[in-house]
């Protein structure tokens, strides 16, 4: 279970915690694929490189059991505008909202500087990463196909779950595709649920827009 904790800051920057938690499940399905005996399954230098490249600073990297892992970093808005930054087609803040762009062909870029996420993205068969044109449907049947249905049972209740806290009262969430988001916002926290397995599959833009 992926998960992006986003809180705005003061300081006109804003600080990222990103999670990956595996479960037992998903651990011993995959361990027969992928080298998770490794004490150190990421390459926590390389990882922080990346992310300094994208103008992270003041980076914590946790690993844990079941190649889990804890990433938090801080960043400066004006990332967000600077069009030479990747990370400015995927997320835009100013003074009345903050806007998440999910671009697949931005994501992938961004993701292929980790290496182990591209092995996740293998093993996932991921329609986004793969471009194999695959409706939901055929992605979780082809996903069963592989790893058995008991497994893709699994797959497809995962979430990517998102939380982004503003510095003022949020008014309203717009969003492009009602089918991909689950949204709920109380005073300044957005909480917002993506299927996994629907992320991994659209293959177009969709946006979300918070506005305060």
């Amino acid at each position: 279970s992926p998960s992006l904790n986003i809180l705005m800051k003061e300081s006109n920057s804003t600080e990222l915690n990103f999670s990956i938690t595996n479960t037992e499940s998903f651990y011993s399905n995959f361990s027969a694929f992928m080298d998770f005996s490794e004490e150190d399954f990421y390459n926590k230098d390389s990882l922080k490189l990346s992310l300094e490249d994208l103008g992270f600073t003041d980076i914590f990297i946790q690993t844990d059991k079941n190649t889990d892992i804890k990433i938090n970093g801080q960043i400066e808005n004006q990332n967000f505008i600077d069009t030479e930054n990747p990370l400015s087609t995927l997320i835009s803040i100013n003074e009345d909202n903050f806007t998440i762009t999910i671009n697949p062909t931005n994501i992938i870029e961004i993701l292929c500087t980790i290496p182990e996420i591209t092995d996740y993205l293998d093993l996932l068969m991921a329609p986004i990463y793969t471009g194999e044109e695959l409706s939901e449907t055929e992605y979780l049947e082809l996903f069963a196909s592989v790893y058995g249905e008991s497994f893709a049972q699994d797959f497809e209740k995962t979430n990517l779950c998102i939380s982004v806290q503003t510095l003022k009262n949020i008014k309203d969430v717009e969003s492009s595709n009602s089918n991909l988001f689950d949204i709920n916002y109380k005073n300044k926290t957005v909480y917002i649920q993506i299927p996994l397995y629907k992320l991994l599959c659209y293959n177009k833009i969709n946006f979300l827009k918070i506005k305060f």
